[in-house]
């Protein structure tokens, strides 16, 4: 019994690994740690972040997500296909490609495979023969709840998960700006036909409705955001962003739930989470466009605009927005001045700041450190090296 146990948990991971979105998702993750790595090198030296740091803060809450999901799949009978498997990761595919991290709200794929689903395939096709109203409403009811997923991944954002990005402004000056970009796997129970995959004896989880069989496999839901920022604090701006997906993803799984004695409303459910997504995200953009960049080229200040995960600066306890008022008590105005203090000085004993408060600080403490980017902290100034 315990053998046959394993043998079956066994199997279920074996689907698991051989379905492509897993891969792709992986994919995507190494794919622009190495992008970002080589640019972070490029601008400031060192790399920011370490890879996997992001996405390992959330794997716990991703799998109590994925059992939650697995339970409501199951227990309102929501039957996913292998043409619904296939088309949602076909579009995916397509969408990451097309868009990269931004399709990868998972609302946007969700709504246009059920789209697809019900606009290429004939209704009396053997495609529909396991579909119900059921599956439908339960599809968007998983996208509306990993879209609230989405929001609460959002809210969570701090500096840490903040990759720096240094750019040139139209008037010449250089200007930070934050790429926030999160990738999250939930992997997830899903209720299939029958005949697709074929139980392990009779340990493999399998269904009977009437004349259908029903089993299960294990489907990788990918979701996450990408967002551009270079103005305002960075809480003020996700919290007010994050907010508002959560919002939606509320009303989207309120109406989903309302469908069940109201098919019609499924549909009124499906755009209200694209067309929604999508409104969010732009308004979003089109705001940061206009605005104006927090951390900008200064000729009299040197304002810290990013601290290095587990650096110097980190440890001195220096925070973004911090300006450098002296250092060993000599008076600095400039980032040449700071750079060549660094360099010439054998100890530093102190470090004068001024927060974003008006509040003045000495940190007393000696270190060594050649240059800016080996202390940590992130200026908006000229790169490293060029392009």
């Amino acid at each position: 019994m315990n053998n046959e146990l394993l043998q079956a948990f066994a199997y279920m991971f074996k689907i698991l690994l051989v379905q492509p979105l897993l891969y792709w998702s992986l994919f995507f993750i190494i794919y622009n740690h190495f992008e970002r790595n080589k640019r972070e090198q490029l601008q400031f030296r060192y790399p920011y972040t370490s890879l996997f740091v992001h996405f390992k803060e959330s794997v716990g809450i991703a799998l109590l997500l994925g059992f939650f999901l697995s339970c409501i799949t199951i227990g309102i009978g929501t039957v996913f296909t292998y043409e619904i498997i296939a088309i949602l990761t076909i579009v995916t595919f397509i969408l990451t490609i097309l868009f990269r991290h931004v399709a990868f709200s998972v609302i946007y794929p969700v709504t246009l495979t059920f789209l697809l689903f019900y606009k290429l395939v004939p209704i009396n096709s053997v495609a529909y023969y396991d579909i119900t109203a059921k599956t439908f409403t339960g599809i968007i009811l998983i996208g509306s709840i990993l879209l609230i997923f989405e929001g609460n991944l959002i809210r969570r954002v701090d500096y840490s998960a903040c990759h720096p990005n240094l750019a040139l402004s139209k008037r010449g000056k250089w200007f930070v700006y934050f790429r926030l970009k999160r990738i999250q796997i939930i992997p997830t129970l899903l209720l299939v036909p029958d005949g697709w995959i074929t139980p392990i004896n009779e340990i493999w989880p399998h269904f009977s409705v009437g004349a259908d069989s029903y089993s299960l496999i294990i489907f990788p839901f990918i979701t996450g955001f990408h967002l551009a920022m270079k103005s305002d604090l960075l809480k003020k701006q996700t919290n007010r962003y994050a907010r508002y997906v959560i919002l939606l993803g509320i009303a989207t799984a309120f109406i989903s739930i309302l469908s069940y004695h109201a098919p019609k409303l499924t549909f009124v459910a499906l755009y209200l989470a694209l067309i929604g997504r999508i409104v969010i995200h732009l308004t979003f953009f089109l705001k940061e466009r206009k605005s104006a960049p927090r951390f900008i080229e200064q000729s009299d200040i040197i304002k810290v605009a990013a601290v290095r995960p587990q650096s110097l600066a980190e440890q001195l306890t220096i925070k973004p927005g911090d300006i450098i008022l002296r250092i060993n008590d000599q008076p600095v105005k400039t980032v040449e001045e700071f750079d060549q203090i660094l360099a010439k000085e054998n100890k530093i004993s102190s470090l004068t700041l001024k927060n974003e408060h008006k509040t003045t600080r000495t940190i007393s403490s000696t270190f060594t450190c050649r240059d800016r980017y080996q202390l940590g902290i992130i200026v908006a100034t000229k790169p490293y090296q060029s392009y």
